[in-house]
């Protein structure tokens, strides 16, 4: 219905309709509604969410680039209410007046859908949630990421499920990629392995493979 008065008044348009009433009578008052609605559980809104998703993609005409669904994957927070229960499931942060969550979002770049929206702890791993969108991904995705993702354990997690993707690198990623910034190529594959102790323990704990892969590096240059 979209709503536009009070609570209450629309409570009492709808039931009106509802109930086909010739004159206003209040059939369900605001507290009612209010107290009726903690007992709907959360997981309800997502199911509806993937639902409306699935319907989507298997009826509508969307666009796609190259034949890849475009999925631009990013991390954000949230400001939550301020109550112990919200505090004591999400987190607190020090020095936020606030409680936070983390939230990570899959979003289809083209035809303006957000596929998956993940909502964790405050100090939950952004690259571990981007990891766990990959579980309901085929090889048809093609899936962006800025400077804050790469990684070996996350290029391993691709290859394991057989989805694409493109990410933002930093110059000083690795001696590959800094030889490859100041060098007059504008494309390189180069080959990665997972050299640091801390970086086969990420893989390991990610359940990825560590063995060696190929990256290819290309180059844009922007206008400034």
């Amino acid at each position: 219905n979209l709503l536009k008065n009070s609570l209450q008044d629309e409570l009492d348009c709808f039931f009106k309709h509802h109930q086909n009433l010739e004159y206003d009578q209040r059939v369900v008052s605001k507290a009612a509604f209010c107290k009726a609605r903690t007992n709907l559980s959360y997981s309800t809104f997502v199911e509806l969410h993937e639902t409306l998703i699935d319907g989507f993609y298997r009826d509508a005409a969307y666009k796609k680039w190259k034949g890849f669904r475009l999925n631009a994957v990013d991390g954000s927070t949230l400001k939550l209410p301020n109550n112990s229960d919200v505090i004591e499931h999400f987190g607190q942060q020090t020095g936020k007046e606030v409680p936070q969550s983390r939230v990570s979002s899959r979003y289809d770049v083209l035809n303006g859908i957000t596929i998956e929206l993940m909502v964790r702890s405050i100090h939950a791993d952004e690259r571990k949630m981007a990891q766990e969108h990959l579980n309901k991904t085929t090889s048809d995705d093609l899936l962006i990421y800025d400077r804050g993702y790469p990684c070996f354990s996350m290029f391993s997690a691709h290859r394991t499920n057989g989805s694409q993707f493109l990410m933002r690198l930093p110059r000083k990623y690795s001696k590959e990629t800094t030889a490859f910034e100041s060098s007059d190529l504008i494309e390189n594959t180069i080959t990665l392995a997972p050299n640091r102790p801390e970086t086969k323990r990420r893989c390991i704990d990610s359940g990825v493979s560590t063995e060696p892969l190929n990256i290819r590096l290309i180059k844009i240059d922007l206008p400034d």
